[in-house]
């Protein structure tokens, strides 16, 4: 009795499945158009009746590093909300999910796979070269709800890849990054042969292991930290595969750090020379040589207007380079981007006020003063006759009081204006420094740069000398 109850049992666990068997194979390596050092090459095929994608990363920088690539789901070309596999000769290969953009790490935070996604990894360091390999779902399923497609791969996906610092280094910035679009998955697979094979199911109320169809809830552990942190991500979204011929149609997206590089350089000297300069122009019109002919003033104008225009050069750019990374609207994120809106906008209306300056002294019509005053002088010395007659005394008080008001008029508008140009010019001058300094640290955060220091001390060098030598000059000439 026990004996014929155990081979029902038996029976009823077992079951015939065909396994089938293919060949596949990578296609030519894609050299991935990026910032940084090293060379660093993708490979990759699918497999479309299994669902799934087998990916090779090499990084060929001579040094040992961490290999990484995923996709961003907001469709951006940033690490926040991305989902990435990194390969790591200290934590293996796994699933991440990037929550911010920070230098320490701490925004990186490993998945535990409990779909058990992530199959076939490995990850070797060899002759100078760092390879990442694994095999993943084309239709990524969500961590924290059972069943529910989180992302699929699609030729719409917003690809992120890098490489990190020598030595293996978690912390820092990237070694090597980039991101691309448009990635078709080459059709790889060819159906060998299919071989029947016995398979054991499980009964009703058993379970095995990475299989459970028990909603889950993840909480995920930080590498550096050690702490549990719950991932939370935004809802779940799901795209149609779009089937491609066999090959891959690649659009490596690097262009735009050429525009942001324009928009730095554009910044720094509008700001660390020509501006500085227009301001000690001003500030040194004492100078003796800079008084003959308004010399100052010619010094002052032209080289305002040079900073006004790199400004709006360097803000065109900046919008192009935005508009082209789909990275909009552009001044809502960082602070850089709202004063650089605000920079914009306060040297327009600095320009037209130098350009519209009230006359200190009150307007006499279409002729020079000097012209004006003197045929207005002749005329009312003069009868209808051409006899030259003397002025009564109420006429000459009349007349002088008159003039009087209207000089001092001017001089108050005049005064109100200088006022208003000088602090406003001063405040730009302020802006402009703090935006070059907050840009050079967002261009090295953008694209991995180590020379964040370097650029600081050559922008701060030079326009500190500037500004230094201007009130320097200013100072003892005030003393004398």
């Amino acid at each position: 009795m026990f004996s014929r109850s155990l081979l029902a049992t038996l029976a009823a666990c077992v079951s015939t499945a065909t396994a089938q068997t293919y060949s596949c194979s990578y296609p030519e390596p894609v050299l991935l158009d990026g910032w940084g050092d090293g060379n660093f090459y993708m490979e990759q095929y699918a497999n479309y009746d299994e669902g799934t994608i087998t990916m090779r990363l090499t990084y060929d920088g001579g040094d040992d590093s961490w290999v990484a690539i995923g996709i961003n789901t907001d469709g951006g070309h940033h690490m926040t909300n991305s989902i990435a596999v990194i390969g790591d000769a200290t934590r293996g290969v796994k699933f991440y999910w990037m929550t911010s953009e920070e230098r320490d790490a701490s925004g990186v935070l490993p998945l535990d796979d409990i779909h058990g996604q992530l199959q076939n990894t490995s990850f070797r360091q060899e002759d100078g070269q760092s390879i990442l390999e694994f095999t993943m779902n084309l239709a990524i399923a969500d961590e924290d709800a059972a069943g529910t497609v989180y992302h699929e791969i699609s030729e719409d996906s917003a690809w992120i890849w890098g490489a990190g610092l020598p030595g293996n280094r978690w912390r820092g910035v990237h070694r090597t990054v980039g991101y691309f679009s448009g990635l078709v998955p080459h059709d790889g697979c060819v159906l060998l042969e299919e071989e029947p094979v016995t398979t054991f199911a499980p009964t009703k109320g058993a379970s095995i292991e990475g299989t459970s169809e028990e909603p889950a809830t993840i909480e995920s552990t930080n590498d550096e930290t050690g702490e549990s942190e719950v991932v939370e991500k935004p809802s779940s979204t799901t795209s149609q595969i779009m089937f491609g011929e066999s090959g891959s149609s690649l659009e490596a997206n690097g262009a735009s750090r050429g525009l942001w590089v324009s928009h730095g350089i554009l910044m720094a000297i509008a700001w660390g020379v020509f501006a500085p300069l227009a301001v000690g122009a001003s500030y040194l019109k004492k100078v003796k040589f800079l008084q003959k002919d308004a010399l100052w003033l010619c010094f002052h104008f032209y080289l305002s207007v040079a900073a006004v225009i790199f400004t709006i050069f360097g803000f065109v750019f900046a919008i192009l380079a935005t508009k082209q990374e789909g990275d909009l609207p552009h001044f809502q994120k960082e602070t850089h981007q709202k004063a650089g809106l605000a920079i914009f906008i306060l040297i327009i209306v600095q320009a037209l006020a130098g350009f519209f300056r009230p006359s200190p002294n009150p307007p006499r019509g279409d002729c020079s003063n000097d012209q004006k005053e003197a045929v207005s002088r002749h005329s009312d010395s003069t009868s209808e006759d051409g006899e030259v007659r003397e002025k009564s005394v109420h006429e000459e008080n009349q007349e002088d009081s008159s003039e009087g008001d209207s000089k001092q008029r001017s001089h108050w508008i005049r005064q109100y204006w200088e006022y208003f140009h000088r602090f406003l010019g001063v405040t730009l001058l302020v802006l402009g420094w703090y935006n070059c300094q907050s840009g050079i640290v967002l261009q090295s955060e953008k694209f991995e740069q180590d020379d964040e220091k370097t650029l600081t001390t050559i922008f701060w060098s030079i326009a500190g000398v500037i500004a230094g030598a201007i009130f320097l000059i200013g100072y003892v000439i005030r003393l004398e």
